[in-house]
């Protein structure tokens, strides 16, 4: 009977956890059914809002996106079997599915806010869920839209030797050494796939050498996260807050895309059209001699006794190459110390200003060559004013395809001498540039056209300055020796516009193995298909203080001589992030926007279904 009982009992319990085994099973795969259909949901919602970051300038009186474009772009992405379905509608006090564009707001039903919801149903697994996002579109500043990071690579980032990456405190540019979390982040791999052979490796990862603590000199405080796709190579560090992960990172364009790069090189060319004056009174260079000078209609002479200052009233034009010069005999040779004040000076040919000579102008062409070469002598150093400067560019013609070279102790500001108070002049400066010498330069916003080769290179003989809001190139550019481009309040935006897809490498040089860069960059840089290297030998200053922005993704299809790290430092050169710099860009004169299209934070919610 015993037995009879305990055999009954057992059967009993038996039965009732299979029913309540049953009963949690059920309960577990309802509650997974729930989460994979908010998951789903949550995806789609993602997708969507990606969707239309991409996509095109919200409308206000036609439908912006379409739930047809949503599904079809997303189409076989989602888990088979869900079905999802989009709304895109806008923000208005009471919803109304109709108005697809961006009519009003909660306050006013006819003041377009730059606001629409973008929504997302998602029925899978017999579980249905609804989600919803707030999205805005606003123009930003191109600066205060790039990712907020110290370096950001399409491909790898790479410290080689002493170099190193750290930040500094905003308020004070001293060094950061608050702890986590940290300002930003080193930022590297927007092309890396997981598909990618692992020779590639190198593509999506951030490699630290020994002595890359990412902390500023003299201290000990890692300040930066790190962000990769791929992989890291930290050299026995032990850093914190590093995120290794596919689609950590993408690509610089998704922040800085086409539209916004044609607009910032525009800016670069506010020097066309030509300001000089073609249609000015024709002279013959012969005229520029001082017995011969004053014989132009309109010219002056100031002084009383050589060196003289020779003022132009009228408008000049030029028939034939001139040198002015302090040597020799002929044409174009004046006293030491003479000053020529033109108001605009144009030339279809080549024009030169050598030795101790001043040369100012509101408005300056050269159709083909322009020489400054100033004195040997620190004491004869001399200033031209140029206001704004067009030279011509043929970059098929190396001899007089518009070379610029400028040297000696020489220093030249844009600004036209006869409005010293107003902003220095836009400059467009030729097929090749070379500055070098002993200077300190002013300049307007810069387009440098060039040639199919090296096309900038700033040299120095001494500590030189060079102040300019923006400098764009398409071409090879070489910066070394000691030059402090910007200032900390006035920084400086250089903008390398390569966009050959791949066809062919060209690079960014900051410093060179046998003259390497010993100054400060301060500013942003940003740099489309060309790879950046930095060497510096002066470990006591950062060598960039700002930012780096590297697009340049690894496509070994057209040439294998594209380099899977956009970003290499070398000797002791050193990146110090400054948000004060990257903040003085953003609220700088430029006026290049981008069009950011973004989540309001705190805007998610998961309606009801009904």
């Amino acid at each position: 009977m015993l037995f009879i009982v305990i055999t009954s009992t057992l059967a009993i319990l038996a039965a009732m956890l299979v029913v309540v085994i049953t009963n949690l099973q059920t309960a577990t795969a309802d509650d997974r059914s729930r989460k994979q259909s908010f998951y789903a949901a949550e995806a789609a919602l993602d997708s969507a809002v990606r969707l239309a970051k991409v996509n095109k300038t919200m409308s206000t009186t036609t439908e912006w996106l379409t739930s047809t474009e949503l599904e079809a772009a997303f189409s076989g992405v989602f888990p088979p079997g869900a079905t999802v379905t989009y709304k895109v509608y806008d923000n208005l006090a009471t919803v109304d599915y109709t108005i697809k564009w961006d009519q009003g707001g909660p306050s006013s039903a006819i003041t377009p806010d730059h606001r629409v919801w973008v929504e997302a149903t998602v029925t899978y697994k017999g579980k249905t869920t609804r989600t919803r996002v707030l999205v805005q579109q606003t123009a930003k500043p191109f600066a205060e839209a790039l990712p907020k990071a110290v370096t950001y690579s399409d491909t790898g980032i790479t410290l080689k030797d002493h170099s190193d990456i750290y930040a500094l405190d905003p308020t004070t540019g001293a060094p950061d050494t608050s702890g986590p979390p940290y300002q930003t982040s080193i930022t590297a791999g927007g092309t890396w796939l997981p598909s990618m052979p692992s020779s590639w490796a190198e593509v999506g990862r951030f490699t630290a050498n020994t002595y890359s603590d990412l902390a500023a000199p003299g201290t000990s405080t890692q300040s930066l996260g790190i962000r990769a796709n791929g992989s890291v190579a930290l050299a026995g560090h032990s850093f914190t807050d590093v995120i290794v992960a596919p689609g950590t990172v993408g690509f610089l364009s998704d922040y800085f895309d086409q539209a916004a790069q044609v607009s910032l090189q525009t800016e670069s060319m506010a020097a066309y059209p030509v300001r000089a004056n073609a249609g000015g009174t024709l002279v013959s260079p012969s005229k520029f001699t001082p017995s011969s000078i004053t014989t132009i209609p309109g010219v002056t002479r100031s002084g009383s006794s050589a060196p003289y200052a020779y003022t132009f009233a009228n408008d000049i034009v030029l028939s034939g190459n001139l040198t002015l010069r302090t040597s020799g005999s002929g044409t174009g040779v004046f006293p030491a110390g003479t000053t020529f004040n033109f108001r605009s000076l144009y030339t279809d040919y080549s024009l030169a200003v050598n030795g101790q000579l001043t040369l100012n102008t509101t408005a300056l062409y050269v159709g083909k060559n322009f020489t400054i070469a100033g004195p040997t002598s620190s004491s004869a150093a001399v200033k031209h004013w140029l206001g704004s400067v067009f030279v011509k560019a043929t970059p098929a013609d190396t001899t007089y395809g518009g070379n610029v070279n400028w040297s000696g102790y020489a220093s030249v500001t844009s600004r036209d001498y006869l409005n010293p108070s107003a902003d220095p002049q836009p400059m467009w400066m030729g097929r090749y540039w070379k500055r070098s010498g002993t200077y300190n330069d002013e300049y307007g916003c810069v387009w440098i056209p060039g040639n199919s080769s090296t096309s900038v290179v700033f040299q120095s003989t001494g500590a030189s300055t060079a102040l300019c809001p923006l400098m764009c190139t398409t071409e090879k550019t070489i910066f070394t020796g000691n030059i402090t481009f910007g200032t900390r309040d006035y920084p400086m935006t250089f903008f390398f516009m390569c966009d050959n897809n791949g066809i062919y490498p060209q690079t960014f040089e900051l410093g060179q193995s046998s003259t390497p860069y010993t100054g400060t960059y301060y500013g942003l840089m940003v740099i489309n298909e060309a790879p950046i290297v930095i060497i510096d030998n002066n470990g006591s200053s950062p060598t960039v203080q700002g930012a780096i922005f590297g697009g340049c993704p690894y496509d070994p299809t057209y040439t294998s001589g594209l380099s899977m790290s956009d970003v290499t430092l070398q000797s002791y050169a050193s990146i110090a992030y400054d948000q004060y710099v990257v903040g003085r860009i953003a609220t700088s004169s430029l006026k290049t926007t981008v069009l950011v299209t973004e989540t309001v934070p705190g805007s998610w919610q998961q309606p009801p279904l009904n």
